[in-house]
């Protein structure tokens, strides 16, 4: 999504949360109370560059209702949820960084849905399971979100 709409002339940035999480929240945990700050801080970055004219997308795994509802109304305006769906095995095996592996082995505590509960979004603007869709195809999804919008 970034390199599409980069190519369209857009100023784009992307708050990933383990890049956010070896800087600016590194002295955060995963306990809900730091799951909380993380997203706040994130949210208050991405109302930042919202500010300056980007367009900003937040990939955070974002466990609870309560935080989600707290980054909308921090952002405000023009901010969509789309919940990227996809099952626990899924994403274990999807792991890359070995997170999962760590939160299994007792290295990471209240890892999400190792030891920390994953609560499903209530209203997203758009959901894609990613475990049934390509990323070609959910770029798109969320491409022609953004048109109808009117923010393209």
């Amino acid at each position: 999504l970034q390199a599409k709409l980069f190519s369209l002339g857009k100023q784009v940035y992307v708050l990933d949360g383990d890049v956010v999480r070896q800087g600016l929240n590194q002295d955060l945990g995963f306990s809900e109370e730091d799951r909380m700050e993380n997203i706040r801080r994130v949210a208050e970055c991405a109302k930042l560059f919202a500010d300056a004219g980007f367009i900003v997308i937040v990939a955070l795994i974002s466990p609870f209702e309560k935080s989600r509802r707290m980054a909308r109304e921090i952002i405000q305006c023009d901010f969509y949820q789309i919940y990227i769906k996809a099952s626990i095995e899924v994403c274990q095996k999807r792991d890359v960084k070995g997170f999962y592996k760590e939160a299994l082995e007792g290295k990471i505590l209240n890892y999400t849905g190792i030891g920390s509960q994953y609560e499903s979004p209530i209203s997203s603007d758009l959901i894609i399971n990613s475990e049934n869709e390509t990323v070609d195809h959910a770029t798109e999804l969320i491409y022609s979100l953004l048109l109808n919008k009117g923010i393209l």
